[in-house]
């Protein structure tokens, strides 16, 4: 039953496309293809120079604050390195495996 519903429905496909055209293109296409193509590029091809000064700076403001954060972490890492050897002073606590009586 399950072969004969598959057979049916790929039938149903494949004559779907009776009485379809093939696709034409407009007559001028061509034509109207090959004057694009002989325009010289006068426009499009060049950047301003305040675009290319904005992507300049925006690519320089986000470097610059890539390192701030590379930096701040370095900096966050020292304080606690910090805290925990003022903690271990302040409870005069020197070498972990003394404290444990290891």
């Amino acid at each position: 039953m399950k072969q004969k519903d598959e057979n049916r429905w790929v039938e149903d496909v494949l004559n779907s496309m009776e009485g379809v055209e093939k696709a034409r293109p407009a007559e001028d296409l061509y034509g109207k293809i090959e004057r694009r193509i002989a325009v010289p590029f006068t426009k499009g091809r060049t950047v301003s120079l305040t675009t290319f000064s904005a992507a300049a700076a925006s690519i320089v403001l986000l470097i610059v604050l890539n390192m701030m954060a590379l930096t701040g972490n370095r900096k966050q890492d020292n304080r606690k390195q910090d805290e925990v050897s003022s903690v271990a002073r302040y409870y005069d606590i020197t070498n972990e495996s003394e404290g444990l009586g290891i």
